[in-house]
């Protein structure tokens, strides 16, 4: 749960960074890609 929530945290400051030079649309892909990708690697363990 600890790990879920920093999880959270550091992507939603990665986010806000980013999306002062990207904008929406680029932001929700990029977080879109990152997480299938995760998710297929979980999928694969």
């Amino acid at each position: 749960m600890t790990s879920a929530m920093a999880t959270f945290n550091i992507n939603d400051a990665i986010t806000k960074a980013v999306s002062a030079e990207m904008n929406f649309g680029q932001v929700m892909m990029v977080r879109g890609w990152l997480a299938i990708v995760l998710i297929a690697a979980l999928a694969l363990h």
